[in-house]
């Protein structure tokens, strides 16, 4: 198992994932990694693969992507239910409401 870690071919593998983004090969396959990527597994796939091309590490490398997906696509995506931006506008909202409650009354 280790020795395929250390693959020349998976190394490769590993370095053309994370270089999709040049727009040389986007270019040419935009159709299909546009389609590809609007699926949020993938885009965590290709952070995983960065993640564990630097740290050849499965653990650490899991365990960053997932840290990496939780902050990202849930604390700071306003469209998320657990996003901290759309807790912030709610709770800004409540406490006007209580602040001209009180200056009503």
């Amino acid at each position: 198992m280790l020795e395929s870690l250390e693959s020349k071919w998976l190394g490769a593998l590993f370095t053309l994932i994370i270089n999709m983004g040049s727009s040389f090969v986007l270019g040419d396959v935009h159709e299909l990694v546009t389609g590809i990527f609007s699926l949020k597994l993938m885009k965590w796939f290709v952070v995983f693969a960065i993640l564990f091309g630097s740290t050849r590490d499965f653990v650490v490398a899991l365990s960053m992507s997932i840290l990496f997906a939780v902050i990202v696509w849930g604390l700071c995506d306003i469209k998320s239910e657990i996003s901290l931006l759309r807790v912030r506008k709610i709770l800004r909202e409540k406490l006007l409401n209580i602040v001209d409650e009180l200056e009503d009354s």
